[in-house]
C-alpha cells in the first residue's frame, strides 16, 4: 500500500507569488466590483487592488485594477469614445427639443476639442432669480482623457448654487478659457445682461502705479481693461458690497457638489 505525504507549502503555478497577475482577468475583476462601483464611483484602483487581495487572496498589479475599473465603468455607464461620438446627435436633439439652449461643439477635422453648453432652463432661471454674479473655475473630469470642466456658476436668492454654463475641453489653458468666455460673453450679450460702459483714462487716473505695471507687463491687456469702468473689475472702486461675495468660494463649492459626477 503506497504512502501519501501532505505538504503544506504549495509550489504549483496557480498558487505562485505572481499568480494574481496572470490568472485574474479584467472581466473577472469587473464582475467583482460592479455592485460596489455603482454606488461608489470614487473607488480607486489601489482600493480594488487591496480588496482583491483581502477577499480572494489574489495579487493583481495597479494597471490591471485600473483596467478592471475601466471595464466596469463602460458596462455601467457606456464607453467614453462612443459617448463623444454621440455628441453631434445630442447637439441636434438639444436644439430641436429644448429651444433657447446653447450647445456648441468645436472639432478639429472630426476630432472633438471642446464643448460649450448652457440649457435654456438655466438661462431663464439665472435671469429670473439669481444675483448678477458669476463664479468661474475649472476642475478635472476623472476620465481616461483627463478632460477639464470649466464652469460659470450663479448664486440664487436662496443661497443656492445655480449652474449657468459649462465647457468640456482638454487641459486648462488660456486658449480654452478664452473660448469658453467668448461663448459666455455671447450668451450674456444676446440676453442683454451685459452693457458696455467706457471711461477715459482721465476718469480713472492713468498715473496709478498698478496701471503702469500692467502696461509694462502687457499693453494689450491694459487697453482691454481700460475699455471698462474700474468698478467692473476692481474691488477698490466698486460702489457697494458685491452681494456679500468677494471670493470664489461658490466655485469651489460647485466643484465639491458635483464631485461624483466628475468621476463618470
Amino acid at each position: 500500500m503506497s504512502t501519501k505525504n501532505f505538504k503544506s507549502t504549495h509550489i504549483c503555478g496557480q498558487h505562485g507569488a505572481n499568480a494574481g497577475n496572470s490568472r485574474a482577468s479584467r472581466k473577472f475583476i469587473a464582475s467583482q466590483i460592479q455592485v460596489v462601483l455603482k454606488v461608489r464611483p470614487d473607488l480607486r484602483a489601489v482600493n480594488i487592488k487591496n480588496d482583491m487581495l483581502s477577499n480572494f487572496v489574489i495579487k493583481i498589479n495597479y494597471s490591471k485594477a485600473w483596467w478592471g475599473k475601466e471595464t466596469t465603468q463602460q458596462d455601467l455607464f457606456g464607453d467614453d469614445d462612443e459617448t463623444y461620438d454621440s455628441l453631434r446627435l445630442y447637439e441636434s436633439m438639444e436644439h430641436a427639443t429644448n429651444l433657447g439652449s446653447r450647445v456648441v461643439i468645436d472639432a478639429d477635422d472630426g476630432r472633438f476639442r471642446r464643448l460649450f453648453i448652457s440649457y435654456n432652463t438655466c438661462i431663464e432661471g439665472f435671469i429670473a432669480g439669481c444675483r448678477p454674479l458669476l463664479f468661474l473655475d475649472g476642475t478635472f473630469i476623472k476620465d481616461r482623457y483627463r478632460s477639464i470642466l470649466l464652469s460659470a456658476t450663479g448664486y440664487d436668492g436662496n443661497q443656492g448654487l445655480f449652474p449657468l454654463a459649462y465647457c468640456v475641453c482638454d487641459p486648462e489653458n488660456e486658449v480654452n478659457w478664452k473660448w469658453f468666455l467668448q461663448g459666455l460673453w455671447t450668451l450674456l450679450c444676446v440676453l442683454h445682461l451685459v452693457k458696455n460702459y467706457k471711461k477715459t483714462m482721465k476718469d480713472f487716473g492713468h498715473k496709478d502705479d498698478d496701471m503702469k505695471e500692467l502696461i509694462a507687463i502687457d499693453h494689450r491687456t491694459y487697453v482691454t481693461v481700460m475699455e471698462y469702468s474700474p468698478e467692473r473689475w476692481a474691488n477698490a472702486y466698486f460702489p457697494g458690497i458685491r452681494y456679500s461675495h468677494v471670493t470664489s468660494n461658490v466655485a469651489e463649492s460647485f466643484n465639491s457638489w458635483m464631485r461624483k459626477a466628475r468621476l463618470l
